[in-house]
């Protein structure tokens, strides 16, 4: 088996979530989501499994990820295995082509058990929040394209001390129950205690010299959340109830209950926050569980001479080349053309990549005959 994890960004607005919707246990294909458009990059490859991406994060309608994290088993039908760097540039291929707002950060091999989920030691998010500062003077501000979609639009009154003494009340270790609704029953994480750091920062506009006119009768600011884990709209929750107190729509006394009192049938007097406001910053995996030791064993079919044709580093090639990791080079003169890459599909580029090592390696062989 080959297990491979996968770091991702993408843009959320353009998507229903992360994970792929099912009814009666089959895909709801009306459904875009990023799992299901990246499963069907994933198909192009010459496979002998199933494609099933493994989430580590789950992202909500409309949430963004600065990256987020799964894990996907990758078999081949012929006796190779990919190279984690072609990986990368082949999704990264089909998902251009195909016009998605996700991108492929990187690609590791990993253990054959490893987790994208239970391997993760913490996840930050950070929400966006665009102030308005006075409402008499508000005209409508019109947002660009760099902030639509990409930050939340918060009204006055909005009392900054308030907010900030609803973010040090939330922070610590707490049962987060009223912060989740009853989705959280089918939740695979079952425990609502959490440990919570959050920190408010001033921010500004995306650009903020070249779009002045349209946001200076704004106030921008970050809220930055770091757990192990999250509960289902957790983040949305709290980001609503935090300027619900700024706002004078909650008292700390109110929020401080919900605490103390952790119930899923609070009445709803928390509004959760849109999706559009919020970005999974980061899912943390620690370096050492990360460890992959491949298995030798020797390719079948070639001499004990052929086992070692490959070369140790990786070769540079010239900007003219395409850089092909050495792992997936029978010899250091095997490459691909430029124009040529760009003329073929990446399964026809996957399958060029294969017949080159095994005609590399078996003239490599040859030649070695010959001269001795």
């Amino acid at each position: 088996m080959g297990r491979y994890l996968i770091y991702l960004s993408y843009v959320g607005t353009s998507y229903r979530g992360i994970q792929i919707q099912r009814q009666a246990g089959k895909p709801v294909e009306t459904f875009k989501t990023v799992a299901g458009v990246l499963e069907e990059s994933l198909r192009k490859l010459k496979l002998a499994n199933e494609v099933k991406v493994k989430t580590s994060s789950r992202t909500d309608s409309n949430v963004h990820a600065l990256c987020n994290t799964v894990h996907v088993d990758l078999i081949p039908r012929k006796d190779f295995e990919f190279d984690p760097d072609i990986i990368t540039s082949l999704l990264n291929y089909h998902l251009k082509k195909s016009k998605e707002n996700i991108s492929i950060l990187k690609t590791v091999r990993v253990a054959d058990d490893f987790s994208a989920r239970h391997h993760a030691a913490w996840r930050s998010y950070v929400y966006r929040l665009a102030v308005i500062k006075d409402l008499a003077q508000y005209n409508g501000y019109p947002w660009t394209s760099l902030e639509f979609e990409r930050t939340q639009r918060v009204y006055p009154p909005f009392d900054v001390d308030m907010f900030l003494r609803a973010a040090e009340i939330l922070s610590g270790s707490h049962n987060f129950l009223s912060f989740t609704t009853k989705m959280f029953l089918k939740s695979p994480d079952s425990n609502p205690i959490k440990n919570m750091s959050i920190c408010v920062k001033k921010s500004s506009a995306y650009m903020e010299d070249y779009q002045a006119s349209s946001c200076e009768g704004m106030e921008f600011w970050e809220v930055h959340f770091r757990s192990k884990s999250f509960l289902y709209k957790q983040v949305r929750r709290m980001m609503g109830a935090m300027v619900g107190v700024a706002r004078g729509k909650m008292t700390q006394k109110e929020l401080k209950s919900l605490l103390d009192n952790p119930s899923l049938e609070n009445p709803g007097i928390i509004n959760a926050l849109p999706g559009h406001g919020l970005y999974l910053k980061n899912v943390y995996i620690p370096n050492e569980v990360l460890v992959y030791v491949p298995k030798e064993q020797p390719e079948e079919g070639l001499a004990a001479e052929d086992k070692d044709v490959c070369p140790s580093k990786t070769e540079e090639l010239s900007q003219e080349k395409v850089a092909v990791p050495s792992s997936m080079l029978a010899h250091p003169g095997v490459s691909l053309d430029l124009l040529h890459f760009e003329k073929q599909t990446p399964t026809e580029l996957t399958n060029h990549i294969y017949q080159a090592q095994r005609s590399s390696a078996k003239e490599t062989a040859e030649a070695e005959v010959i001269n001795s």
